[in-house]
C-alpha cells in the first residue's frame, strides 16, 4: 500500500540550463591619481616686454619640468592631468599652443584645452590676462567649462573671470560617479596696500565662487585655484573662502591656522616659517599668491570623493631655500633636487623661470586620488542547472 502511494505521488523531472550574462571580475574599484597644476604664468605680456610667442617656450619648459618631478612629499612623479593658468592672452594665442607643444614634446595627443574664452574687464595683457586650462584628455574628462559672473571690475569686484570646470576620470566614462570640480581664479591684486577697495574687489569676487558652489550638489569635491592676490589668511576674500557653509575652503598648507601672515616683510629675512609658501615671484620671491583650496571631504579622505595625497602640495621650485626678495637662480636653492630625468634638464627649467620670462609665479602643484570602477572589459558564461518538478500524468484505467 505505501509502495502504491509513493509510485502516485512520484513525479518526473526536468532538467533545465540556463545561460546567463555576467560580468568577470573587472567591477572591483581602482584608484586614478590625478595631479593638479595651477600656474600664473605671464602669458599675457605685450611691447616692450617679449611677445607670447616669445615666452611660450619657457612656459612649456616650466610644465615639462613639473611632470618629470618624483616630489619628495609624496614619492610621486606623473604628467599634470589638469592645468589651471592665469594670464594667458586669450585660448588662440596661448592656451591652444601650449597644449600643442606638449603634445609635440611627448608625442602623442595628451592634452586638450578648455573651449570656453573667459572673459576681462579691460584689455588682455600686461596683468589682466584671462583665465584658462588644459587638460590631460588620456585621462580626464572636461565635461563641462562654466563661466561664473561677468567681470565688470570694481561693479562686482570680478577682473577676470572665475570659470568652474566639471571633470570626470576616463575610466569612468559613461556614469555619474568620480565627478568634481576645479574653480580657476586670479583676482584684483592690491595697489592700494593691505586694505580698500581692491581687497573689497578680492572678498565680492570670493562670494560669487562661494554663492556659485552652493549650486552644485551638497559634498561635491571642490578644488578653487588660482592667483589670489592675498597678504594674509585673515584678508576678506580668505575669510570669505573659509567662512562655515557648504563648499567652505580649506588649505592643505594650512588647513587650521587662521591667522597666517605672508607678507609681513618686516620679519624678513630673518623668519623662515613661511619661506616654502611664497609664490611671487620667480625674479625677487616675496609673496604668497597662489593657492589650490579644496572642500572638507576631499582634505578629508571621504568615501566617493576626490582625495587629497597629504603632504603632496607645494610650490614647484620653491622649497624654503631661496632667499627672501631673490631669484630662482639663487645657489642656495635646492628646490629642483628631485628632478628625475634630464629633458628637461634643471638648468633649462631654472633658465625658463628666471626674470619671469615663462613664469611670473611659480606654479602650485597638488596630487590627488580617485576611486574609479571601470566599465565591464567582457563578459562570461555562467551556466545554472535548474530542477523543475513534472506533474505526472494519470493513468487511465479501464
Amino acid at each position: 500500500m505505501e509502495i502504491m502511494l509513493l509510485q502516485k505521488m512520484r513525479c518526473a523531472i526536468w532538467s533545465i540550463a540556463l545561460i546567463v550574462l555576467v560580468p568577470l571580475g573587472v567591477m572591483a574599484q581602482s584608484t586614478q591619481t590625478i595631479r593638479i597644476v595651477t600656474f600664473n604664468t605671464q602669458g599675457d605680456v605685450s611691447s616692450p616686454d617679449p611677445s607670447p610667442t616669445e615666452v611660450l617656450p619657457n612656459i612649456e619648459t616650466v610644465l615639462e619640468g613639473i611632470g618629470e618631478e618624483k616630489y619628495t612629499g609624496d614619492n610621486i612623479q606623473q604628467l599634470p592631468d589638469i592645468i589651471a593658468l592665469q594670464e594667458t592672452t586669450s585660448n588662440s594665442t596661448t592656451v591652444s599652443p601650449i597644449a600643442s607643444a606638449l603634445n609635440t614634446f611627448y608625442g602623442s595627443t595628451n592634452y586638450a584645452s578648455s573651449p570656453y574664452q573667459a572673459t576681462q574687464s579691460g584689455g588682455n595683457t600686461d596683468g589682466n590676462g584671462p583665465n584658462g586650462l588644459l587638460y590631460n584628455q588620456n585621462t580626464i574628462n572636461l565635461m563641462a567649462s562654466f563661466p561664473v559672473g561677468t567681470p565688470l571690475g570694481s561693479t562686482n569686484g570680478e577682473y577676470r573671470q572665475v570659470v568652474r570646470y566639471e571633470f570626470q576620470p576616463k575610466v569612468d566614462t559613461g556614469t555619474s560617479t568620480g565627478i568634481f570640480y576645479v574653480y580657476d581664479s586670479h583676482a584684483k591684486s592690491l595697489s592700494d596696500g593691505n586694505t580698500g577697495p581692491d581687497q573689497t574687489a578680492q572678498q565680492e569676487e570670493a562670494t560669487l565662487m562661494r554663492t556659485d558652489e552652493a549650486t552644485l550638489p551638497t559634498n561635491s569635491s571642490v578644488l578653487y585655484v588660482g592667483d589670489f592676490n592675498v597678504n594674509a589668511s585673515t584678508d576678506p576674500s580668505m575669510v570669505e573662502m573659509t567662512s562655515s557653509g557648504q563648499g567652505k575652503a580649506y588649505d592643505p598648507l594650512n588647513p587650521t591656522n587662521a591667522s597666517e601672515n605672508w607678507a609681513t616683510q618686516s620679519s624678513w629675512p630673518s623668519s623662515t616659517a613661511y619661506d616654502n609658501l611664497l609664490t611671487e615671484n620667480t625674479t625677487y620671491l616675496d609673496y604668497r599668491d597662489d593657492f589650490q583650496f579644496v572642500t572638507s571631504n576631499v582634505l578629508n579622505d571621504s568615501a566617493g570623493a576626490l582625495d587629497y595625497v597629504a603632504n603632496s602640495e607645494h610650490v614647484f621650485g620653491n622649497n624654503g631655500t631661496t632667499p627672501y626678495d631673490k631669484n630662482v637662480t639663487n645657489s642656495a636653492n635646492t628646490a629642483f633636487a628631485d628632478i628625475n630625468g634630464s629633458n628637461p634638464s634643471v638648468s633649462n627649467i631654472i633658465a625658463a623661470m628666471n626674470k619671469s620670462m615663462g613664469s611670473d609665479h611659480y606654479p602650485v602643484v597638488a596630487d590627488f586620488t580617485i576611486s574609479t570602477v571601470p566599465e565591464p572589459a567582457s563578459l562570461g558564461l555562467l551556466v545554472a542547472t535548474i530542477a523543475v518538478f513534472r506533474r505526472p500524468r494519470r493513468r487511465k484505467i479501464s
